[in-house]
């Protein structure tokens, strides 16, 4: 029985012209492969864009945090030092931690001294004639600026106002009204 089956390496079949069928291969196209290799080189490219900004705005974020803790600082030392003491050149010799200065570079702290009138709240200018002097509060603002890693510059305000003893409210002692 020398007998062959039908198919490609066999006999033709009846009412087919020819014998050849085309056999598909297993596996993936070189053009499947490199359109594959691309695809995932894209994504790849995405998750290292989105790691290096993510690291990036963490810096930027830890730079800010340090220099509101630093500000915080600043206004506890004020408080703590009171009305009366706080003269132009008490405020130049405020200097920032050593953390702050390491870690913010070209850092400048910036003060603004202001009286204010108790009755209207506006601020008046220490030199002038409506100024009662030392025992009015005074609204105090520190602004600390930093260059930033990318050439640009950081900066951070806040300010205070501070009441002289003889006008702290006798139910809480605060002695400071609202920051920002």
């Amino acid at each position: 029985m020398n007998r062959k089956l039908p198919g490609p390496m066999g006999p033709p079949l009846r009412g087919l012209k020819s014998s050849r069928v085309r056999v598909r291969r297993a596996g993936f196209t070189l053009a499947e492969a490199s359109i594959g290799l691309v695809l995932a080189m894209a994504g790849s490219a995405m998750v290292i864009s989105l790691a290096v900004t993510s690291l990036t705005h963490a810096a930027m974020m830890d730079e800010r945090f340090l220099a509101e803790e630093e500000l915080s600082n600043l206004r506890e030392r004020c408080m703590a030092a009171g009305v009366q003491e706080i003269t132009d050149e008490w405020l130049k010799k405020q200097s920032l931690s050593g953390p702050a200065r390491d870690k913010l570079d070209l850092a400048q702290l910036e003060w603004k001294k202001d009286y204010v009138d108790p009755q209207t709240g506006k601020a008046v200018e220490p030199g002038s004639s409506t100024a009662a002097g030392s025992h009015w509060p005074i609204r105090l603002s520190a602004t600390l600026r930093w260059k930033a890693d990318k050439g640009g510059r950081n900066e951070v305000s806040s300010s205070w106002i501070l009441a002289p003893s003889s006008m702290k409210s006798e139910k809480s002692g605060a002695t400071t009204g609202g920051g920002t």
